[in-house]
């Protein structure tokens, strides 16, 4: 990614919170519904990987790249 790539992905962010950020915070159980189930997700995916590619004898680095 390139730096000007990085600043508009920023920007956007930015831009998006900014004209939701009164529903986000009239709502917060929507965001802790939203939030949940995707930590769940990236922690379930990360133990599988890593699980894995240790099974498989996968070394360390090629491990942490997963």
């Amino acid at each position: 990614m390139s730096p000007p790539t990085l600043t508009f992905l920023l920007f956007t962010i930015v831009v998006m919170f900014s004209i939701k950020g009164g529903a986000v915070v009239r709502k917060p159980l929507g965001v802790v519904r939203i939030a949940v189930p995707l930590l769940l997700y990236f922690a379930i995916m990360f133990a599988v990987s890593l699980l894995l590619s240790k099974r498989l004898g996968a070394t360390y680095p090629q491990r942490a790249t997963l």
